[in-house]
């Protein structure tokens, strides 16, 4: 198995992942996150009207949360190589899933929250979020990993063969 398959990248916690694996897994799960906003493209407005005790709702809820279940463990599984490849313990990768369960809760009114992005408190909220993801990604895709094996496994990146001196 190559350490470039998908599976492995987003399904699997073994292994660390070289920066150029992490950038291409963070496009997989942006396209799966992308994806996952069209098919739930309710206007904003309209998801707070949903109510959670009808059939409607409930089918709605039950998928958005399968989406957000797949989302969360390919980008759970792909953070943790990185920082294991940085020299960091992968269960640190659980931290960034947590926007992703608090924000719908933030906004969803059965939780309390409040349903309007006319609120400058619930834009203040999107945009820290935003901010933490961008500054997060941006610091696993430039710092580069620890050369040679560690305790997290193999290094990622290819071996370099000094060139053979010609005879």
């Amino acid at each position: 198995m190559a350490n470039t398959d998908v599976e492995w990248l987003l399904v699997g916690l073994k292994g660390r992942a070289s920066r150029s694996q992490f950038l291409k897994g963070l496009m997989i799960v942006g396209l799966l996150a992308v994806a996952g906003v069209f098919a739930f493209r309710l206007p904003f407005g309209a998801f707070c009207a949903l109510n959670p005790d009808a059939t409607s709702g409930q089918i709605y809820f039950t998928a958005f949360g399968v989406a957000l279940v797949v989302i969360s463990v390919a980008l759970v599984c792909l953070v943790a190589k990185r920082l294991k490849d940085m020299g960091i313990p992968g269960w640190l990768a659980l931290l960034t899933v947590v926007p992703i369960w608090v924000l719908p809760a933030l906004f969803y009114p059965g939780f309390g929250g409040n349903c309007s992005l006319n609120n400058p408190a619930n834009w203040t909220i999107l945009m820290a979020a935003a901010t933490g993801y961008a500054s997060l990604f941006t610091v696993l895709a430039l710092v580069g990993g620890k050369k040679g094996d560690t305790k997290y496994g193999a290094d990622p990146r290819p071996i370099k063969q000094p060139d053979e001196p010609a005879d």
